[in-house]
């Protein structure tokens, strides 16, 4: 909000310029004058030059008051442009960074999905269903640690946290890999039976890891920072 002088401060200094320059127009015999009766009888004018210089300083004064407010509006516009600006150019970011929360969750829903297909494994034999069921909530985590949202938010804010998507992501290869293996093996011989001991191997190595977790609990806390600086930054208009 503007202060009464960024308002009014141009319109009273202009004002009081006129008022000046009409009583030193106008006015100006009077006004010596009056100065005379002030002055000693004997001045030869120096009383009557002291009361104009006074005068003049108040009137620099006015112009130095008038030019303050002037540059200060100037300043307060940059500022307020620059601003705009910044806004501007870092709103992309801010809508990634909205969009990042939805990633997480979407994860998080993949990796529960993950944990379950493991654990109605655990409760059976080894079936070629459970292998494909893992198999299908791996591609499903790897999909979601893909979004070029996340490695987009990550080179936008310099990232530094524990991991990222492109380590995650590339960390399920080897083991997409070998239950691709597994998977063609049974596809080639559908009558040889799932060898049980390399199946739990693939099962105990599918397992979510403390790190993916980390790294979505490090993620979300920067994008929920971004999100609530830039819109600290432009009075909460998003």
């Amino acid at each position: 909000m503007m202060s009464w002088y960024e308002r009014y401060g141009v319109w009273v200094t202009l004002a009081f310029f006129v008022t000046v320059c009409i009583a030193s127009l106008v006015g100006f015999s009077p006004i010596r004058q009056v100065l005379q009766s002030v002055c000693s009888p004997s001045d030869k004018g120096d009383c009557f030059r002291q009361w104009v210089s006074a005068t003049s300083g108040w009137f620099g004064g006015a112009v130095t008051f008038a030019t303050l407010v002037f540059l200060s509006r100037q300043v307060n516009d940059i500022r307020m442009h620059h601003r705009e600006t910044m806004m501007h150019a870092t709103r992309p970011i801010y809508l990634r960074a909205k969009r990042i929360k939805e990633a997480v969750w979407s994860l998080r829903y993949s990796l529960d999905a993950l944990r379950k297909a493991i654990d109605d494994a655990d409760k059976q034999v080894a079936s070629p269903i459970a292998l494909f069921a893992i198999m299908a909530a791996l591609r499903g985590v790897q999909q979601g640690f893909s979004r070029p949202d996340l490695d987009n938010f990550e080179s936008d804010i310099g990232y530094i946290g524990i991991g990222s998507a492109l380590s995650l992501r590339q960390s399920l290869e080897p083991l997409i890999s070998l239950g691709e293996i597994i998977a063609n093996g049974l596809i080639t011989d559908p009558k040889r039976p799932l060898n049980a001991a390399r199946f739990a191997d693939f099962k105990e190595s599918a397992v979510p890891h403390e790190i993916m977790e980390s790294y979505l609990s490090g993620i979300t806390e920067q994008a929920e920072k971004y999100i609530a600086e830039w819109e600290r930054k432009s009075y909460g208009v998003a």
